[in-house]
């Protein structure tokens, strides 16, 4: 089942919030420019009446997380087919193949075509997700 676009924007937004803030609500705000209220009210999951986070702040929210343009957008929990055994094996290596997996995984300089590399943005995206996320084996 698909999930609502602003549920996806919300938990991809706590995401950021927990990853590249350290879950601390006043400096992201701070870097969107937006007050903390007004923050609390679009990251607050499972309150009865949370706002949207429409499009211009979705892409300020990824600007300030270091995360590509639409990546707000994309429903992360719901992996690519195929993907999961790929991250069965990852959970499953050593913590020395991880580390390698995840420096690859951040190095612009990986020899991989053009065509490749843009085709791989989503599925990295998810790698990424569960990775930061540490999913345990």
């Amino acid at each position: 089942m698909l999930r609502d676009i602003n549920d996806v924007r919300r938990t991809n937004a706590n995401w950021i919030c927990a990853n590249k803030f350290g879950g601390d609500r006043k400096q992201m705000a701070d870097a969107l420019d937006v007050s903390g209220a007004y923050l609390g009210r679009i990251l607050n999951e499972g309150v009865s009446q949370p706002r949207n986070i429409g499009d211009d702040v979705a892409r300020k929210i990824e600007e300030v997380g270091g995360m590509p343009t639409n990546w707000l957008d994309h429903d992360y929990e719901r992996l690519p087919p195929g993907l999961e055994p790929l991250l069965e094996r990852y959970k499953r290596s050593d913590p020395e193949t991880q580390a390698m997996i995840r420096l690859a995984l951040d190095d612009p300089d990986a020899p991989l075509p053009a065509a490749m590399r843009e085709s791989l943005k989503t599925m990295i995206q998810a790698v990424r997700m569960a990775i930061a996320s540490q999913i345990k084996p």
